[in-house]
């Protein structure tokens, strides 16, 4: 029995520590993986459906939002308080109307961050340099 619990243990522990840490503008690139975005909220957004947690720019003009439906709106405490900090949010990144998010069920999914000491994604560099050319001398 003992063995069981410490392969369950060992395989829980995998999983949680392959996630990548991306930032709002990169989400694009990992439509369907279960990621881990940091970057501030922008904007936050109420609708007769859901809360938008708007990042990397305010709508329409963001590339990415954590969404909180309002069946789930009670699973956190005062939502508007996330608006212009930094935060960590986890989950698979959808594609909603030409959108990347992640619909946040639980408040373990959003974490406000006090120090910004991060290392984003490998794609991150590779971003900074589109749409410059090469320079052969």
């Amino acid at each position: 029995m003992r063995k069981v619990i410490l392969i369950l243990f060992v395989l829980s522990a995998g999983f949680g520590m392959s996630q990548d840490i991306i930032k709002p503008d990169v989400a694009l690139y990992n439509i369907g993986e279960k990621v881990i975005v940091i970057g501030t909220v922008d904007q936050i957004k109420h609708s007769d459906k859901a809360v938008f947690l708007n990042m990397g720019g305010n709508y329409p003009d963001n590339p990415f939002a954590a969404v909180i439906f309002n069946s789930d709106k009670d699973n956190f405490k005062n939502v508007d308080s996330y608006e212009g900090r930094e935060v960590e949010i986890s989950g698979i990144v959808k594609r909603y109307k030409g959108k990347q998010e992640i619909i946040l069920n639980s408040s373990a999914q959003i974490k406000i961050l006090r120090l910004s000491r991060v290392k984003y994604h490998k794609y991150t560099p590779l971003l900074r340099n589109l749409g410059k050319e090469d320079k052969e001398d």
